[in-house]
């Protein structure tokens, strides 16, 4: 953005006020920064002040009104390479400004002979037809006179030579003006910029105007007016800025100015949107834009053109009135790259959004309507240049890694790369902080959830996740990877950093709930082999479905995964292999231990048979998946960092020891308990009768051992129902029969820590390692043309026609892909078969293009060499 240099002559001070950017400078500001700087205080509203400028090399001063006028002159300034502002501020009392000055000149304050009078009438005069005459280009101001004496600023410290020269006013007698100002009979060079034929030395004169560019031509700093120029400055010197804030409607009126002609190109598209109308383009030149109603009925015309300074673009008619056209919702205009322009934000912040969702927003947004073609080619467009944040997010992982060790040094944060030709390919990244492992070793139970999900980008990849629950069965992650795929490799490669940064020894008892991921199964017996081991039960259902899909099976099914006890297992297995035998035999092969609750050890106290904590994890990761890896793992690391505090915040404000969600579970169990009838034997022993539609169950409950023969109260410790009759009948306190591990104690153990906060990304310090380079592109972005094929041709899955897959431990099945055949317009497309009467394409260039790459995807499969592991941390 523009900047300038202000310094202000005011009270016998200069006042320097430094750096202004373009977009920030108005009259007020510079008032009030002047008034703080002498007075220590902002301008009052019975204070009147007046502003001149002061013109290099000449003695003319330009009275400023209006801030329009203050920033064009700036602008100009700025044109011309001048990037130091002088200006003169006068206070004015209240008795001036009623007096004569003010009766006789509404707009201005100067006296009627100041050269702004001057330049004005010269302006009238033209308008008029009147030539103006020598004397009226010569400067008849009277300017003030400074003191020989050495100026001070606002630190009261003397001024430099350069202060000195850049603030002294230059007043020309007759004889030099007359050198310096040229007139002859046809035009009026140079009112406001000094020749380069002058015999004085400007460049000294004006050191801090100077722009430091010796390669700018002094005729850069002149302005030749002629006749027309002066006529177009006479009503370009009353033009108004055009001005628009958002959702605000587009009027275009006469003499509104826009910066550059490309800012009014894009102004009147967004109008012909607004109004629903085609716009027939007459001329579009950089120097000029002539536009109208492509409706022949409409007569609507504008007329746009370049002003004076050859930068700037002005309106200068607008025929016909309103448009009289019948608006168009679904507008040619609407173009593609409009709507990226319009849309980038929120294509960029939703990647995966539908045509159909683009659609929606653009009605509601802009009253406009395009096919989907155009919405496709907006978000390609969209994704293809935001393609440089995912390339620049790997290029930054090494300085992310730094960043995190410095701020956390108890965390462990490691970077895998793999060295590709001459380039250092990202691999894998770990990360886990210090406050995730106390929360865990300190206030969660030993039950841990594994999930991978993938990445939705275009360089494909892994998120890893280990996820544990609070005492709130709220999710708690302990840790994350992004490797390349899931295998044997990149498990192994997780669950060893993860084993060493959460201190866990193999004689620990740790519970691992999974849904069979590739090569999770191997790497946990490798690292964790006398750890627990569990499958989700819903994707063993999903598996089972497939071959024994009736409802009564699924019914059935979910009673043995439940079942806390073995009698109600058995009970179930019986009903199933009474159904189908088949289907038994597969639930039997499948090891129920993995996946039935009653096999399950009591003694992590969860009675959850699916891995939906991980699920919800993922889930919530959903629309960040697309986003790229440096946004996704700052997102975790923010989110981790908010729960940590915000979730300690409210358990202080708990009154009961009890977390809420447990005590809601309380309280659905205290009800059920009401429909079972007890026995009492002693104080705390009772026989507890359960009358079931088809049987009458009885279960032994033992209050002082916390047991019940069902078996719920010590696989989730929590009293069961027949417990909970005990309880009741006893007048106990339910809270008081519940694991330590679901109370308010643990809850705050698990939150007690604190995850550091980052700088921002420009305060990073940068650290001398290669630049990590993004990994190959998943190759469903390859940029074979499939609807051209016209058939179906068979290739291996290492191919990688639908994405890099693991084959470590499987055979290798042929996938295949399914095109569609497409009939080609005669005469008009060059792959016709000539043989052919049909006109169908000839595919077998395409196909044999295929094949070569199938083939050297197949060969890229080998092993490449391995870069040690970057970053590392522990505790």
């Amino acid at each position: 953005m523009d900047q300038i240099h202000v310094k202000v002559h005011f009270d016998g001070k200069l006042i320097d006020l430094g750096e202004y950017e373009i977009d920030c400078l108005s009259l007020v500001a510079l008032i009030n920064d002047v008034m703080e700087k002498v007075v220590n205080r902002h301008r009052l509203d019975d204070e009147k002040f007046m502003i001149m400028a002061q013109i290099p090399s000449s003695g003319v001063k330009k009275l400023l009104e209006t801030d329009m006028e203050l920033l064009s002159f700036v602008n100009l300034m700025l044109s011309r390479k001048i990037t130091l502002l002088l200006l003169e501020m006068k206070s004015l009392p209240l008795e001036a400004m009623q007096s004569d000055i003010l009766e006789s000149h509404q707009t201005s304050f100067i006296p009627e002979n100041s050269t702004e009078n001057t330049l004005k009438r010269m302006f009238e005069a033209y308008e008029e037809g009147n030539k103006p005459t020598m004397a009226d280009a010569i400067h008849h101001e009277q300017v003030t006179k400074w003191t020989d004496e050495p100026l001070e600023n606002d630190d009261n410290e003397p001024l430099d030579n350069d202060d000195a020269n850049s603030v002294d006013s230059i007043n020309w007698t007759d004889d030099e003006i007359e050198e310096i100002v040229k007139i002859d009979n046809e035009d009026i060079e140079n009112i406001i910029d000094s020749s380069d034929n002058s015999d004085f030395d400007n460049k000294a004169l004006l050191s801090d105007y100077e722009s430091g560019d010796e390669d700018t031509s002094p005729d850069d700093f002149h302005l030749n007016l002629d006749e027309d120029s002066i006529q177009m400055m006479a009503r370009e010197f009353r033009a108004q800025r055009f001005r628009q804030t958002a959702d605000e409607e587009i009027i275009l009126e006469v003499g509104q100015v826009f910066s550059i002609v490309d800012e009014f190109r894009s102004v009147l598209k967004d109008f012909a949107i607004q109004q629903g109308c085609v716009l027939h383009r007459e001329k579009n030149e950089r120097a000029r834009v002539t536009a109208l109603c492509a409706n022949k009925r409409c007569k609507w015309r504008i007329h746009a053109s370049l002003m004076v300074d050859k930068i700037s673009f002005m309106i200068k008619t607008i025929k016909g009135g309103a448009h009289t056209c019948i608006p168009l919702i679904k507008n040619p205009e609407t173009t593609s790259k409009w709507v990226t322009e319009k849309l980038f934000g929120v294509i960029k912040s939703n990647p995966g959004i539908s045509s159909s969702s683009i659609a929606s927003v653009l009605l509601s947004r802009f009253g406009t309507a395009t096919n989907r073609r155009r919405l496709y080619r907006a978000k390609k467009r969209v994704l293809k240049m935001c393609e440089g944040d995912y390339i620049n997010s790997y290029a930054l992982l090494n300085d992310y890694a730094n960043v995190l060790l410095m701020t956390n040094n108890d965390a462990i944060v490691k970077i895998s790369q793999e060295l590709v030709g001459k380039e250092n390919k990202f691999k894998r990244i770990f990360i886990s902080f210090k406050a995730q492992q106390q929360g865990f070793m300190k206030g969660c139970r030993g039950f841990i959830g594994l999930d991978g999900c993938h990445l939705k980008t275009s360089f494909g990849g892994i998120l890893i996740s280990a996820i544990a629950l609070d005492a709130n069965n709220g999710v708690f992650p302990l840790a994350v990877c992004i490797c390349e795929v899931e295998s044997r490799e990149s498990w192994t490669w997780f669950l060893e950093l993860f084993k060493e940064h959460m201190d866990i020894h193999n004689d620990m008892a740790i519970s691992f709930m999974s849904d069979r991921q590739k090569g999770l199964i191997h790497a946990l017996q490798d690292v964790f082999p006398s750890s627990e081991t569990r499958y989700c039960a819903r994707h063993v259902y999903a598996n089972f479905r497939k071959q024994h899909s009736a409802d009564i099976l699924r019914e059935h099914f979910w009673k043995a995964a439940r079942a806390t006890n073995k009698t109600d297992f058995d009970d179930a297995m019986t009903t199933i292999n009474k159904i189908d035998e088949n289907a038994y035999k597969w639930l039997v092969d499948n090891d129920p231990s993995t996946w039935s609750c009653h096999h399950f050890d009591p003694f992590y106290k969860t009675d959850h048979v699916t891995n939906n904590m991980s699920e919800s994890w993922n889930s919530y990761l959903n629309e960040y998946r697309r986003k790229p890896i440096l946004e996704l793992l700052e997102f975790i690391r923010m989110k981790l960092m908010k729960r940590m505090i915000k979730r300690r915040e409210k358990c202080e404000d708990w009154e009961s020891n009890i977390p809420p969600r447990v005590q809601k579970k309380i309280a659905k169990i205290a009800k059920a308990a009401r429909r079972v009838s007890i026995i009492k034997a002693s104080k705390y022993q009772f026989e507890v009768v359960e009358i079931m539609p088809d049987m009458e169950r009885h279960y032994i409950v033992d209050l002082n051992k916390w047991y019940c023969e069902c078996g719920g109260w010590q696989m989730s410790g929590l009293p069961c129902k027949h417990a909970m009759a005990g309880i009741l009948h006893s007048h106990g306190e339910p809270s008081d029969y519940v694991d330590k591990s679901l109370t308010r104690e643990a809850y705050m153990l698990t939150y007690s820590a604190t995850i550091n906060p980052l700088p921002d990304r420009t305060n990073w310090p940068k650290i001398d390692r290669p630049i990590l380079k993004p990994p190959e592109k998943d190759v469903c972005s390859s940029s074979v043309n499939y609807q051209a094929l016209t058939k179906r041709e068979a290739l291996p899955v290492g191919a990688g026609i639908y994405g890099p897959q693991s084959t470590i431990g499987q055979q290798q099945q042929p996938a295949y892909i399914i095109v569609r055949q497409r009939r080609a317009r005669q005469g008009h497309d060059q792959g016709t078969d000539n043989n052919n009467n049909n006109g169908v394409i000839n595919t077998e260039p395409v196909l044999k293009k295929v094949r070569k790459e199938s083939k050297d995807r197949l060969n890229a499969t080998q092993p490449s060499a391995s870069m040690p592991d970057g970053f590392g941390g522990c505790m």
